[in-house]
């Protein structure tokens, strides 16, 4: 927590127990060391001995108006809390009173709200890192990894900023250049943090997850391409499915890996099965579904058919008759061949001089077994 400092103001008359000054540091003291051990509650009551006091000292309220809307947010109060920090701020413009204005909108779900504070406190207070850090967590949890990217390189290199947030910043920023694939300046990035602080476990850890990240990055790219030089065309209402695989993907917005799975299945599924679907949208669906399925990712029939604006029980239908064929052939081979997070094949060290195309290609039973009967 910031650290509230009173400054020089005209005296005011003595009271038992030392000037007003003198109550609300000893006060701001009690608070720092009751909030330290939990006691949120009894920050409350300190402040609450002090309420009439300072009720006409606005910069005496404004301190103990932070300790307030602290002990609160913590207690769960979150509207309480962002009343408590919102006078605060009109009574004296701070740092700590703008974190904690932010925090409260984050916790009632007010996502808007809690950027465009954290906007505004980045631009009064340019000194203050711990705000733009904030600002840039919120967007990379959103997936705005440009903008987290722009937040964090508007940060001077020299800010003063304490150890742990300085490391914090370090491997936030590390993982947005990774999200934005650039790789060899993430490297660079963790390379200078540990420079500066060789001691931080948290960087070393980021480090090896970064390269682990990278190496699963380009295992994926080798991957998808493997698939897709595999996909052999299909005509009439395979045809159909197989296009609506790919429509239906990306409404949900599915990594590519779970589309060309998904294609690769309805594939080896046609040529074990026989069936001719009605709707196509809704067993492309269910072929979708039985891939994450595959991967533990259940995603419920009824978001599936929304995505693909078909009837929930037609997608069931179409999900439960491709996954009774996943679960006949054998298991190693199933995530072989459609699963992707869980797909053995990620894991897998690329050898010297082995080829991405053609020999990567896992091939369906069926499949071999014509090549043998020819």
């Amino acid at each position: 927590m910031f650290r509230a400092r009173i400054g020089s103001m005209s005296a005011s008359p003595r009271r038992p127990g030392g000037s007003l000054e003198e109550r609300v540091e000893r006060t701001l003291s009690r608070c720092s060391v009751l909030s330290r051990r939990g006691r949120h509650r009894k920050v409350l009551a300190e402040i609450e001995r002090l309420a009439d006091a300072v009720d006409e000292q606005p910069r005496f309220e404004a301190h103990l108006l932070l300790w307030k809307a602290q002990a609160l947010l913590a207690l769960g109060r979150a509207e309480q809390a962002l009343e408590a920090a919102s006078r605060s701020w009109e009574e004296e413009a701070t740092p700590h009173a703008c974190h904690l204005m932010a925090s409260a909108h984050s916790f009632l779900g007010k996502a808007d709200r809690a950027e465009a504070t954290l906007r505004v406190g980045t631009e009064l207070f340019p000194g203050v890192p711990l705000l733009a850090v904030e600002l840039a967590t919120m967007l990379a949890e959103q997936g705005r990894i440009p903008e987290t990217l722009e937040v964090l390189e508007a940060l001077a290199p020299s800010e003063p900023m304490p150890e742990e947030l300085y490391v914090y910043m370090v491997g936030l920023h590390a993982d947005a250049l990774a999200a934005a694939g650039r790789w060899d300046e993430a490297n660079a990035v963790l390379a200078e943090g540990l420079r500066r602080h060789p001691e931080a476990n948290a960087l070393r850890g980021a480090r090896r997850a970064l390269k682990e990240s990278q190496q699963r990055r380009r295992a994926e790219h080798r991957l998808a391409t493997s698939w897709a030089a595999g996909l052999r065309p299909l005509e009439g209402v395979g045809h159909e499915v197989d296009e609506e695989i790919t429509y239906v993907g990306q409404a949900a917005e599915l990594p590519k890996l779970y589309t060309l799975a998904a294609r690769r299945l309805w594939r080896s599924f046609l040529a074990s099965e026989a069936v001719r679907p009605q709707v196509p949208r809704a067993w492309a669906a269910g072929v979708l579904g039985a891939v994450l399925d595959l991967d533990g990712l259940g995603l419920p029939a009824t978001l599936l058919a929304r995505h693909a604006n078909a009837a929930v029980a037609t997608v069931r239908t179409a999900r439960r008759r491709v996954l009774g064929y996943v679960e006949s052939l054998e298991p190693a081979f199933a995530l072989r061949s459609f699963a992707v997070r869980e797909n053995p094949r990620l894991g897998e060290r690329r050898e010297r001089g082995a080829r991405t195309r053609g020999s990567a290609v896992v091939h369906f039973p069926s499949e071999q077994a014509k090549g043998e009967g020819q």
